[in-house]
């Protein structure tokens, strides 16, 4: 789970395709849930680490890599992915640092998102995954039956909160890193419990 608040990676359909991010990739929590497509960066990574000159990965970011790390690898201003054991020999043959390419890609998401409530009634979390397309969020409104739409803040990672009381159906407009604004209404059914989760196709 860690920084993006992903309690169970596999129950949340991300699998071991994930990562953990060094600070100026994972940007305060602002990261999680984006994808990033991995490659061996040059001709002797590829010949000394890599399966084959051409095999990328694809990953989604769902941790920090925290400063301090042994090398110093995820300190700032470095960019470094680090991965679980399966992605990583998915790609590399064998153990080290190794220079990779990287960029930024559409997530493919099955499912629709999905929201899991949490908290309590004067302090509403809400964990928002499974998140096709850009991935990551950058801003969340909510709306009940009594209420116009009231802005969400960062708890951290992929926990949004709001000190709104909120009963009934619940709707969010869920806006990604690319600026598409999603607006899922009625996603959280009339009669909600905590730890439930929901999900709709956008």
């Amino acid at each position: 789970g860690g920084a993006c608040a992903y309690q169970n990676t596999y129950a949340l359909g991300y699998g071991s395709m994930t990562a953990a991010l060094s600070s100026p990739l994972f940007q305060g929590g602002s990261a999680c849930g984006a994808c990033y497509q991995l490659r061996c960066a040059s001709v002797r990574s590829r010949r000394n680490w890599c399966w084959s000159y051409t095999r990328s990965i694809v990953v989604t970011a769902s941790n920090l890599c925290p400063r301090g790390s042994e090398g110093g690898w995820c300190d700032p201003p470095r960019s470094h992915f680090d991965l679980p054991m399966l992605a990583f020999t998915s790609l590399v043959r064998r153990g080290g640092v190794v220079p990779v390419w990287f960029r930024k890609v559409r997530c493919a998401k099955r499912g629709g998102v999905r929201f899991t409530v949490g908290g309590n009634p004067w302090f509403l979390m809400v964990l928002i995954h499974n998140v096709g397309g850009a991935g990551n969020v950058v801003a969340v409104r909510i709306k009940c039956p009594y209420t116009g739409w009231v802005p969400m803040y960062r708890n951290w990672g992929a926990l949004w909160t709001v000190r709104t009381k909120m009963s009934g159906p619940l709707s969010f407009v869920v806006t990604t890193s690319d600026r598409r604004s999603l607006v899922l209404r009625n996603v959280v059914r009339n009669g909600w419990r905590f730890g439930q989760t929901w999900a709709m196709k956008a």
